[in-house]
């Protein structure tokens, strides 16, 4: 059975598909990573100082998915439990300046910079 991670019925993330982390490579579909990570993030499965390496094997797949993260919203946008997942990884005090995704993929390398992770 294919595991979906958006059930459209019941609008929910399944949390089934966190356990696709980490990451080897970016899946044909962005959003499959954003659910994957918000799962994780909602089962409390990360940590601030080790979830570049928890959800993605190298720093080359980290940096892909901050590229595409950056761009994602010159065609999409994102949803409120993908935004609140990302803001509590990136542990913003305010969300000022963590508005467009290209601010958020900024404010999580700079976490991840600060964290000692890249």
């Amino acid at each position: 059975m294919k595991i979906e991670a958006y059930q459209y019925r019941t609008k929910t993330i399944d949390p089934a598909v966190a356990e696709k982390l980490p990451f080897k490579k970016l899946p044909e579909f962005f959003e499959d990573v954003l659910d994957a990570i918000t799962a994780a993030c909602e089962q409390g499965r990360l940590s601030t100082d080790g979830w570049v390496r928890q959800c993605f094997s190298t720093k080359k797949v980290f940096n892909e998915f901050l590229e595409c993260l950056a761009e994602y919203d010159d065609l999409w946008r994102i949803h409120d439990r993908w935004y609140d997942a990302l803001y509590q990884i990136a542990q913003k005090g305010e969300e000022c300046g963590f508005i467009t995704t290209a601010d958020i993929a900024f404010g999580l390398e700079e976490a991840a910079i600060e964290t000692g992770q890249t």
